[in-house]
């Protein structure tokens, strides 16, 4: 063999020797080290699983604070003057596929609320369908306890005549949610409660009259309790939305509630003291753009809306089921409202303006209602009871982060004299306010 040969052959194998080495020192490393693409899948895995397990489970609390500054009322001579008008405080929770929320309300030291506190949710839900498949994905949820299911959307100002919306109600609701191909979303829902909630308006004489000084018509009562209404109220809701791309959709909503001999009033023991029947209805169809009208509202909601409102109180029946035609106590009536608004900001377009990503924000109404009570005399005898009220609302203002703040201007006016002048006295068709206010949400 040639020394040439012999020189290829202590090549190869030297070779060969290196590479067993570095085979053997890979080998090595494993062992002691372990497969790095192993542990880089494994720590991947219990990235995902920490991920949707926080998703899955969570305590957090909630809340905001609004202060309003009264400037200016036509009806008023104390003005102005100041007043934390709400602070609310909430928890919510979700535990795999239970969850739940408690909130309270503190009302400010107002001739309204005189510093109240109120419970506005107490729930549990649960999550006991869910489907996703390529083209749907459905899921529904049964909640219970002290509900808010909400009503017609508006992106009116904060201060405008609205809808009067489904306050809390305390019984059971099935909602049905369903995404279609990523277009269409559904909403069903259908509720059985103790007291439908809608509002009760007062008479021209009561220099209480319009919306804004409305009260509940029906009362949270006789949990348990030997009770002559004997009937539970019935909740219907239906929203459709069209998502024409990720920042535009189309949403059309209806609302229907009725009950048959709702609660109305009760004595100082608790006991029921007096029943009627009831009809709440409430829709909208709104077109909201992120791109134009933006999506970071807090006073008011984002975007372009028509809405309107229902409510039908029946006449008062007592313990004897005597119907009340007295008109101290007949407060029977029939209320109508219908809207028009637009609202948003401008952090899509216009932004940066003091501090980074703070925005304009906006939102103008256009609301008449009116009301028609059974009683074709006031009280006093001495005049109609009916009227209707034109309000146009405007806000601007100013918003960062989650933290708002605006000047209101409410203009309204009415075919009867229903507001008071500076001095307390019923006799003009027409009222005007100015309201600073500010809210902080966390």
């Amino acid at each position: 063999m040639s020394k040439k040969s012999n020189s290829f052959m202590l090549m190869m194998s030297s070779t060969c020797l290196l590479s067993y080495e570095n085979v053997f020192a890979n080998e090595k490393a494993k062992y002691i080290h372990g497969n790095n693409q192993t542990e880089n899948l494994e720590a991947s895995l219990l990235q995902t699983s920490e991920k949707k397990e926080a998703s899955d489970t969570y305590l957090s609390p909630y809340g905001f604070v609004q202060f309003n500054l009264n400037v200016f009322d036509s009806t008023r001579s104390s003005a102005p003057d100041l007043s934390a008008d709400r602070v609310r405080f909430g928890l919510k929770g979700k535990y795999e596929d239970v969850d739940g929320a408690f909130e309270i309300q503190f009302n400010g030291q107002t001739a309204k609320n005189s510093g109240s506190i109120s419970v506005r949710k107490a729930e549990v839900g649960i999550k006991f369908f869910d489907h996703n498949s390529e083209y749907i994905k459905h899921h529904n949820r049964l909640s219970f306890g002290a509900l808010r299911v909400g009503g017609a959307y508006n992106s009116a100002p904060y201060f405008a005549s609205v809808t009067n919306k489904y306050k809390r109600q305390d019984g059971l609701y099935l909602e049905d949610n369903i995404l279609i191909n990523d277009k269409i979303k559904i909403q069903m829902g259908i509720g059985a409660f103790q007291s439908i909630s809608l509002k009760k308006l007062n008479s021209i004489d009561s220099k209480k009259a319009g919306r804004t000084k409305s009260k509940s018509a029906t009362i949270h009562t006789n949990w348990g309790g030997n009770s002559f209404n004997g009937s539970i109220g019935y909740l219907g809701k239906l929203s459709a939305s069209y998502l024409l791309d990720k920042n535009q959709e189309i949403n059309l909503a209806a609302y229907y509630g009725t009950q048959n001999n709702a609660p109305r009033a009760q004595n100082a023991n608790g006991e029921l003291t007096s029943k009627g029947h009831v009809t709440h209805i409430e829709g909208s169809l709104a077109y909201k753009n992120n791109s134009i009208f933006g999506s970071k509202g807090l006073m008011s909601d984002n975007g372009v809306s028509i809405y309107f409102d229902y409510e039908k109180i029946g006449k008062p029946i007592d313990v004897i089921n005597s119907i009340s035609t007295t008109p101290a106590y007949n407060d029977s009536q029939v209320s109508r409202l219908i809207g028009i608004s637009l609202g948003g900001d401008t952090r899509a377009y216009l932004s940066n303006i003091i501090k980074k990503d703070d925005r304009i924000i906006y939102a103008i109404s256009y609301a008449k209602s009116d009301v028609r009570f059974d009683n074709s005399a006031t009280e006093l005898g001495n005049g109609n009871l009916n009227y209707s009220v034109n309000q146009i609302a405007t806000q601007l203002g100013y918003g960062l982060n989650k933290f708002e703040a605006a000047i209101n201007y409410i203009y309204e006016n009415s075919n009867e004299n229903i507001f008071t002048n500076s001095d307390g006295v019923l006799n003009k068709k027409d009222n005007t306010k100015f309201i600073l206010t500010g809210l902080y949400k966390f």
